[in-house]
């Protein structure tokens, strides 16, 4: 399960390839209603050994959450250029890495 905010229940969302990326998308899915306030950056603790991951966003899971992050993620990644990465990692820890050319993905991971 995903250790932010020690909830069993949350997605997490990293980005890569695009040193603004995950400011984008986070102000992108801060406009959105339904995870409002379900939305939070962290900085998850770095396994003994290594620098960090640095930050990612963590949405608590809910049904109208999840819907709004499976339609806003591709509609974000469809504006981007190839070379940015979004990783969602589900709270089963099921993850899938998409690009602009791999939206259905997301939908399938997360079910709707």
């Amino acid at each position: 399960m995903p250790a932010a905010w020690g909830l069993p229940e949350t997605v997490t969302i990293t980005v890569d390839g695009h040193r603004t990326g995950l400011e984008s998308l986070w102000e992108w899915l801060r406009h959105e209603p339904q995870p409002r306030g379900r939305l939070k950056a962290v900085t998850p603790t770095a396994p003994d050994g290594t620098m960090g991951s640095g930050v990612e966003l963590a949405v608590v899971a809910s049904a109208p959450a999840l819907d709004t992050l499976a339609r806003s993620i591709p509609a974000w990644l469809a504006q981007r250029h190839t070379g940015v990465t979004v990783k969602v990692t589900a709270p089963d820890n099921r993850e899938v890495s998409l690009s602009p050319d791999a939206i259905q993905l997301l939908r399938d991971l997360l079910g709707r």
